[in-house]
């Protein structure tokens, strides 16, 4: 039996819809996205990473907006103030992670640039006079 025209345009079922079409964006872009970063080569590594920092650090003060904003007349406004606080932590820990695989790759430069001199490849200061 063929359903009327209004009832398949009810408000209800067009929500329903719209709900889905969110979800299946999410996951497709979940998707292209881990397929395009699977992909990247080495050469381009740094600059895509430099570009998601950037991303990350404006999500930062996205969620410290968030956070910080007075939900005092809002009903139930801590938890507003509550998911800004795990937003807050979410964009932070990218930044903390950069942090640290930061010092790492530098410090991998510094023992190398030490073997090197220790093994007569480089001097680290200039001979005197």
């Amino acid at each position: 039996m063929v359903e009327p025209v209004a009832e398949m345009l009810s408000p209800e079922r067009l929500a329903l819809a719209n709900q889905f079409l969110k979800l299946f964006v999410f996951v497709l872009a979940g998707f292209v996205g881990f397929l395009v970063i699977t992909r990247v080569p080495p050469l381009l590594h740094t600059p895509l990473m430099s570009a998601t920092n950037a991303i990350a650090a404006i999500s930062l003060v996205g969620s410290l907006v968030v956070a910080g904003r007075d939900y005092s007349q809002v009903p139930n406004g801590w938890i507003c103030v509550m998911l800004g606080f795990v937003a807050v932590m979410g964009a932070q820990q990218n930044d903390f992670d950069s942090v640290l695989a930061f010092g790492a790759f530098f410090n991998v430069f510094v023992v190398l640039g030490a073997i090197c001199a220790i093994m007569g490849f480089v001097r680290l200061t200039n001979p005197p006079r």
